[in-house]
């Protein structure tokens, strides 16, 4: 995991490479798609081009205001925080650590998946299991209301003692 010292340097980091991503996506969607062939390519130089950070900036940015809201609900200047901001980390690992003393106080998990759709209620309940059984106090963060009442049915079923936060 990497110390998250700086959140405001880690917003201007972030937003930085949004900015850039905005450029690269414009410069691949510039000028007219004449014909099928064309846009087919367009696609692909689309994907390849904004596929993995779509997903990595908002997964970054949403544990990034996770961590500063929960330090100020906790009124806690001495947490230690660390985090696996593009989903990097062993499966051992959150996305975000809050230590005090050394000693991990929060583990949280995020996801910045809008809908609770198919594959994403399936990697929910995963997640949710591997949070529950992490040390501290447990938190699960997403973006959206949909997604925060799909987490709070899933972890009343099984029983976890998760809190579900709607980040925004």
């Amino acid at each position: 995991m990497t110390p998250l010292h700086d959140p405001a340097q880690e917003r201007r980091r972030i937003l930085a490479d949004i900015q850039q991503l905005a450029r690269n996506v414009a410069r691949v969607v510039e000028g007219d798609i004449a014909n099928l062939v064309q846009g087919i390519e367009v696609l692909g130089a689309l994907r390849k081009t904004a596929y993995e950070d779509l997903n990595q900036l908002q997964h970054e940015a949403l544990i990034l205001e996770a961590a500063v809201m929960l330090e100020h609900e906790l009124g806690a200047t001495n947490i230690e925080w660390s985090w696996n901001p593009r989903q990097t980390g062993l499966l051992d690992e959150p996305d975000l650590r809050g230590a005090v003393n050394g000693e991990t106080a929060l583990s949280v998990e995020a996801t910045a998946s809008e809908s609770p759709d198919g594959a994403i209620d399936t990697r929910m309940r995963h997640t949710l299991q591997k949070l529950s059984v992490m040390p501290g106090r447990k938190v699960y963060c997403v973006r959206t209301e949909a997604m925060r009442r799909r987490a709070q049915t899933k972890v009343c079923k099984a029983g976890y003692d998760i809190k579900v936060r709607l980040v925004t």
